[in-house]
């Protein structure tokens, strides 16, 4: 395959060609002096001497590519899981999202920020306030509830048994009972 192009689910590989000045540039697991050295289109870079993946990214199981770590998959370190700071970590050989940062629902590769009453948010899942919901660009009360200075009390004024309120960081949870969503400080 020495000198070839591949191209594969809209990644370029570039395998054994020269670049202008002419000289070869190597795969992932490969001997390098600069990240330069290591093949272009792959989001490589030189580290500790050899090829590897940018932070972010993971190699495929070939060794051949390298493809954006998404939340769910298997990981070995942190940084294949990084995307913006605070957002993801690798967890028990796992990406998830960092406390105080919940999953997407929309897109499987981002993690969001919670957001407590009238905080900006994406997401009805970023909303932890009791009784709110997402209207972006921020969280508001739940439809049938006001806000009454620190918590949404239903329309008649009256709370219910639950405690509501603004959410501290140690008490986050989602209101969601989907098994296999993050609850507690969106971590699981």
């Amino acid at each position: 395959m020495r000198g070839s192009i591949c191209v594969f689910m809209s990644i370029v590989i570039i395998l054994g060609l020269p670049d202008s000045s002419g000289t070869e540039k190597v795969g992932l697991g490969d001997k390098c002096n600069a990240s330069s050295d290591c093949a272009s289109g792959l989001q490589t870079r030189c580290l500790h001497g050899f090829c590897s993946c940018e932070i972010g990214y993971r190699s495929d199981p070939d060794k051949q590519s390298c493809v954006p770590q998404e939340i769910g998959e298997a990981c070995e370190d942190s940084r294949e899981c990084y995307v913006a700071p605070n957002a993801r970590r690798c967890d028990r050989g796992v990406c998830r999202c960092a406390p105080l940062y919940t999953p997407s629902r929309k897109n499987n590769n981002t993690c969001l920020k919670v957001s407590n009453y009238n905080e900006f948010c994406e997401e009805h899942d970023q909303c932890v306030t009791k009784n709110t919901r997402c209207e972006a660009p921020k969280c508001v009360c739940d439809e049938g509830y006001r806000w009454d200075s620190s918590m949404c009390v239903n329309s008649q004024g009256t709370s219910s048994p639950e405690p509501m309120g603004l959410t501290s960081a140690a008490s986050v949870h989602k209101r969601d009972t989907d098994s296999s969503a993050c609850h507690l400080t969106a971590c699981c």
